[in-house]
């Protein structure tokens, strides 16, 4: 073989292995890239340990929910949850214990000391499990959903049937405005509704949330203004589709002594500087047919634990903001007892 020859072998060899080599190198960047197994102690252990980011996203396969507890309507079965949902606590299994000590305390048969330690427990939960950015493995009333492109908040309330409102995910995702949502973006969500028991002796409104098919959770308990003179009526309402809102205008009944419409931030405004309200709908017996009720910020702070309203159900600022939060329209629910 002559030099020439050589030369040209040479050659096309040298172009078979770089051809050889770009085609190998293009082919090992289109395969994913093997990730070792996650080591990261922020995974979830079940029914206990928390995960403060998703590791998947959720369809809409709906989840098997677990067998809603159930006691036996008297005062020992409640003090035996009471307990029993203390020893969870103390063993760090949270979800357990604020199933078991909420069906104690929504028994009713629970009383003095041990009923005020439940609620206190109970609230803590809620800070830990419901309200805080973290979900805990098996839990049935919260997941996490990774945004995708061209998502809004109330498109992902509607489609997962969250009903809870939007200022709730706000809330919760620790976010000031719906439209800074971004794709890829890790949200917390919430399965409602929540819904609320204002007595009308203690003056007080205990929330809870309530999913058909899950236990009732316990969340919170405020205190309340009501009407004078038995004036806040007794029964079941729920909050009316399509009026909830802020800033709204007030129209004063006709006891009140004034007349005409009373627009926010002008003299004599009853929803003060919050102007938050929440009108009531009666769905029973004795509350339907009502009208003008509702849940509201007030003018006067003071009036909050006293039955001094004109029927309506009065909060502080920082409570309504709360109660604005979770009440969902038509499907959350308002009791007030004697």
């Amino acid at each position: 073989m002559n030099w020439n020859m050589q030369r040209i072998v040479i050659v096309l060899v040298a172009v078979a292995a770089v051809v050889l080599l770009v085609w190998a190198l293009q082919n090992n960047q289109d395969q994913p890239t093997p990730q070792p197994e996650s080591t990261d102690p922020s995974r979830p252990a079940p029914n206990g340990t928390a995960t403060a980011e998703p590791t998947v996203t959720p369809t809409t396969q709906a989840v098997e929910p677990p067998q809603p507890v159930h006691l036996p309507d008297d005062d020992a079965a409640a003090v035996d949850a009471y307990r029993r949902g203390l020893e969870l606590l103390a063993d760090k299994q949270w979800l357990a214990a604020r199933e078991t000590l909420s069906a104690a305390l929504l028994s009713g048969h629970l009383s003095g000391a041990r009923a005020e330690d439940a609620r206190e427990q109970l609230e803590e939960l809620a800070d830990k499990t419901i309200f805080s950015r973290s979900v805990y493995d098996d839990d049935p009333y919260t997941f996490r959903y990774q945004v995708k492109a061209g998502d809004m908040l109330n498109q992902i309330e509607r489609h997962f049937k969250l009903h809870t409102p939007i200022e709730l995910i706000l809330r919760i995702n620790r976010m000031s405005d719906a439209r800074k949502l971004k794709a890829r973006q890790r949200l917390k969500l919430v399965r409602g509704p929540f819904h609320a028991v204002v007595n009308k002796h203690t003056l007080i409104m205990d929330l809870y949330l309530h999913r058909e098919g899950l236990s009732p959770v316990y969340v919170r308990q405020l205190p309340v203004g009501l009407g004078r003179d038995d004036g806040t009526p007794a029964g079941l309402w729920r909050i009316r589709h399509g009026e909830k809102g802020r800033r709204v205008a007030w129209y004063p009944p006709p006891s009140s002594g004034l007349k005409g419409r009373i627009d926010w931030g002008e003299p004599g405004y009853a929803f003060g500087e919050k102007g938050i309200w929440l009108p009531l709908e009666g769905i029973d017996e004795t509350t339907e047919g009502l009208v003008g009720y509702g849940i509201h910020s007030t003018n006067n702070p003071l009036s909050v634990g006293q039955t001094v309203s004109l029927g309506c159900i009065r909060l502080l600022d920082d409570d309504i903001e709360l109660v604005y939060a979770l009440l969902y329209e038509k499907w959350s629910t308002v009791r007030v007892t004697r």
